[in-house]
């Protein structure tokens, strides 16, 4: 519940916020915040959109590191385990446990590359329309 109420108090504490500072103007579709004012468009959209993608990159990066730090223990486990007769079914197992860990990473990289294709052009755009004065 707790992981529902944090984004959805965020943003309706935000709109409410701005709202009753009138910071809310017309944007040919819908309403957005008044061009002169860039940091509210700031703290109320870019600065949580983008920690939103730090965070989702660290928590990927965290992963797939645990991913790969446990599959180096239990390949290093399973080799003080096993004979040496049996180095041909230590070897594939490493392979197959190698193939998991690339499939996480892989995985976490589409991941966190579908939120910075979706989000890093029209944050460029808007970037680029605060600094040149446009809206």
């Amino acid at each position: 519940p707790i992981l529902h109420l944090v984004p959805v108090g965020f943003s309706l504490a935000t709109a409410a916020t701005l709202a009753a500072m009138d910071l809310y103007a017309n944007s040919k579709l819908w309403c957005w915040i008044t061009p002169e004012n860039n940091a509210a468009r700031i703290g109320a959209f870019y600065g949580p959109l983008w920690a939103a993608l730090a965070v989702a990159t660290l928590s990927m990066v965290a992963i797939c590191g645990g991913v790969i730090l446990q599959e180096k223990k239990a390949k290093k486990y399973r080799m003080q385990e096993q004979q040496m007769a049996q180095e041909t079914t230590v070897s594939s197992g490493a392979q197959q446990s190698s193939s998991a860990s690339r499939e996480v990473v892989s995985q976490a990289v589409f991941y966190v590359l579908s939120f910075y294709l979706t989000f890093i052009f029209p944050s460029w755009t808007r970037v680029s329309q605060m600094v040149h004065g446009s809206t």
